[in-house]
């Protein structure tokens, strides 16, 4: 390819692409280089710490999950003997209210 023509008034460029040559077509700033690796760098860091923390949050949340089914069990059943001895005790009540006394002469 060939030099870009300068527009009316204007400045050209001096960049020749040539296809199929090796590198980049623009100049390899290493400011700019060093400062594209940092970032990828942190973003590679910012995604492997999401990941560990997204590990931890799935690993607190089955392990509340797991102690809240067993607190609910222990409370099941502690709520299953209270309903049990309040129908007895409420059996009991109504049973006596409603006895047939027997008297002896």
């Amino acid at each position: 390819m060939r030099q870009s023509e300068p527009e009316a008034g204007g400045v050209g460029t001096t960049a020749i692409v040539r296809i199929g040559e090796p590198g980049p077509a623009y100049p390899v700033d290493p400011e700019r280089h060093a400062l594209e690796s940092r970032i990828e760098h942190a973003k590679t860091r910012i995604a492997e710490d999401v990941d560990r923390a997204s590990v931890l949050v799935r690993n607190v949340a089955r392990n509340v999950a797991t102690n809240a089914t067993k607190g609910l069990g222990k409370v099941g059943i502690l709520l299953v003997v209270g309903i049990a001895f309040a129908g007895a005790l409420a059996f009991a009540i109504i049973q006596r209210r409603h006895r047939v006394r027997l008297t002896w002469r």
